[in-house]
């Protein structure tokens, strides 16, 4: 009979990370976690629409505050979303890695 799988808590990961020294076992979990949130936003394109209230975390622009900016989709094409900001009220194109549905 198979041993039941422990589950390994998020605690547990961040955890090893932090304490971890092997720079090319970083990189491996690296590459991982990129190839899974691009895999995840990849499925995420088909359930948004037009008209959708979103949200994108705004880290790097000066144009926009620091933090969460919303809008709503006008139009969806294949790597990113069309999105009216509400802030700016401008359409700015926003890639599904970014988007987060309200």
């Amino acid at each position: 009979m198979a041993q039941p799988i422990r589950k390994i808590t998020t605690e547990e990961v961040i955890s090893y990370i932090l304490n971890t020294s092997d720079i090319s076992t970083l990189r491996s979990m690296r590459s991982s976690i990129d190839a899974r949130v691009d895999m995840l936003a990849e499925q995420s394109k088909y359930t948004m629409r037009a008209g959708d209230r979103v949200y994108f975390e705004n880290k790097r622009s000066r144009k926009l505050p620091v933090g969460k900016i919303y809008g709503t989709i006008e139009k969806v094409n294949i790597s990113k979303a069309k999105i009216h900001v509400d802030i700016t009220n401008q359409i700015w194109n926003v890639p599904f890695t970014m988007i987060l549905k309200d």
